[in-house]
């Protein structure tokens, strides 16, 4: 998954703003922790809480609680989201 995360291509870029729209209840144009954890489970079903935030908090760059479209589409095109992936073992 993150492997394909990271390619960047329109194809791609549309198909994770679909996931961030389908994940961001009440269109509010950013995630919580409690949805993008959520979403990570559908997509990642071994992924554990503790990674979860761990990953949470490198996106979340500014400390404000929530990642909106920018920080999400940049963390997964980020090389240091792939690595982090790697670590965690998780197939972008």
């Amino acid at each position: 998954l993150w492997k394909r995360m990271s390619r960047d291509s329109e194809a791609d870029s549309l198909l994770w703003r679909s996931v961030f729209t389908a994940c961001d209840e009440g269109g509010k144009g950013h995630l919580t922790l409690s949805e993008f954890m959520g979403a990570m489970h559908v997509l990642e079903k071994e992924m554990e809480d503790e990674d979860l935030r761990n990953f949470w908090h490198k996106v979340d760059t500014n400390q404000d609680g929530i990642i909106d479209i920018d920080d999400f589409l940049t963390a997964l095109h980020s090389p240091d989201a792939v690595d982090e992936a790697d670590e965690l073992h998780v197939d972008l």
